[in-house]
C-alpha cells in the first residue's frame, strides 16, 4: 500500500491524463446536474444503472443485461485479437518471403480487405460463414448447446453461433492491419542483422525466429496498442448481427426504459474504461520491455 501511494505521488502527469480527467469530470457534472439541477431532460440514472446488477430473491447481487453484454464484448475482443494476430503474422511472413505466389495471395487479400468498410466486410462474411460454412461442418446452435466448452467460451445456442461468427469476421478484418504492422516492423530491422544470421549459418527461419522477430515485436508495440484499441471499439458493430455485446444490451435497455442519454453514457463510460485500461496495460508493458 505504501509503495502504491509512493508511485501515485511520483507519477508524472501528461496532457492525456488531464484530458482524461476532464472527460470524467464532464460525466460527473452531467450526473450531478441530472439529479439536482432543473433542466429540461428528466434524468433517471437509477433506472439505467439498475441494468448493471440486480438483487435476487435471496438478497444476492447478480449481473444484469449490461454486464452480460460486457462479458460478450470481452469474448468478442479476445477471440478476434487472437485470430487477427495469428492470421496477421502469417500474412506478414507471406508478404516478405521470396515465393511469388504467396506474395500475390497475401497482397491481394490485404488490399481487398483494407479498402472495404468493416461493416460491409462483417455483413458479407457473417452471412457466408454462419449460413453456409457452419451448417456444413455441423456447427449449429444445437451442437454448441450440447458442448460445455463451446457454451462456456461463446455462449449458448444461437448466441454462441453469432458470437463465433462475429469473432471470425472481426479477426479476419483486423488481421490485415496486424499484418502490415508486423511487416513494417520486420523490414525496419537493419540488413546487418540478417547478415549476422547467415554468418552464423542460420537458416532463413532460424534468423527470423531468433534474431529478427524478437526485435520486430518490440518495435511494433505502439502500433499494436493503437490497433488493439481500434479492434476493441470495432466490436460494437457486431451488435448489428445480433451479437449481444454492450451496444446490443444498451439498445435493449433503451427499448425497455426509454432512458436514452443515461444508457448511452453508461455504455460510453464502459468503453472508455476498457480502452483506457488497455492503453495503460500496453504502456506499462512497453516501458517494462524498454527497461530490459
Amino acid at each position: 500500500m505504501i509503495n502504491l501511494i509512493k508511485k501515485i505521488s511520483q507519477y508524472k502527469w501528461h496532457i492525456s491524463d488531464y484530458a482524461t480527467i476532464g472527460v470524467l469530470a464532464c460525466v460527473v457534472i452531467t450526473f450531478v446536474l441530472g439529479n439536482e439541477a432543473d433542466i429540461s431532460y428528466n434524468w433517471r440514472w437509477s433506472t439505467s444503472l439498475g441494468y448493471l446488477f440486480y438483487q435476487d430473491d435471496m438478497g444476492y447481487w447478480q449481473p444484469n443485461i449490461i454486464i452480460y453484454g460486457l462479458i460478450n464484448t470481452l469474448r468478442l475482443f479476445g477471440f478476434s485479437i487472437i485470430i487477427g494476430l495469428v492470421i496477421g503474422s502469417a500474412l506478414a511472413v507471406m508478404r516478405i518471403v521470396r515465393i511469388k505466389s504467396l506474395n500475390i495471395l497475401s497482397t491481394g487479400y490485404i488490399n481487398a480487405v483494407r479498402n472495404i468498410p468493416p461493416l460491409v466486410f462483417l455483413f458479407i462474411f457473417y452471412f457466408f460463414i454462419s449460413e453456409q460454412i457452419f451448417p456444413k461442418i455441423g456447427l449449429t446452435p444445437e451442437f454448441i448447446s450440447g458442448n460445455f466448452i463451446l457454451t462456456f467460451l461463446f455462449g449458448d445456442s444461437l448466441e454462441g453461433v453469432n458470437l463465433l461468427s462475429g469473432s471470425l469476421c472481426l479477426g479476419l478484418f483486423e488481421a490485415v492491419f496486424f499484418a502490415e504492422i508486423f511487416r513494417g516492423a520486420i523490414l525496419s530491422i537493419e540488413k546487418g542483422q540478417r547478415d549476422a544470421g547467415r554468418a552464423l549459418r542460420f537458416s532463413w527461419w532460424q534468423t527470423m525466429r531468433l534474431i529478427i522477430l524478437p526485435q520486430a515485436i518490440k518495435k511494433s508495440y505502439p502500433s499494436l496498442a493503437g490497433q488493439s484499441i481500434i479492434a476493441l471499439k470495432n466490436t460494437s458493430i457486431a451488435s448489428l448481427i445480433s451479437v449481444k455485446d454492450i451496444v446490443f444490451s444498451g439498445i435493449e435497455v433503451i427499448s425497455s426504459t426509454h432512458r436514452i442519454f443515461e444508457t448511452w453514457i453508461i455504455v460510453a463510460v464502459i468503453y472508455f474504461i476498457l480502452c483506457y485500461g488497455l492503453h495503460r496495460i500496453f504502456s506499462h508493458f512497453e516501458a517494462t520491455q524498454t527497461i530490459k
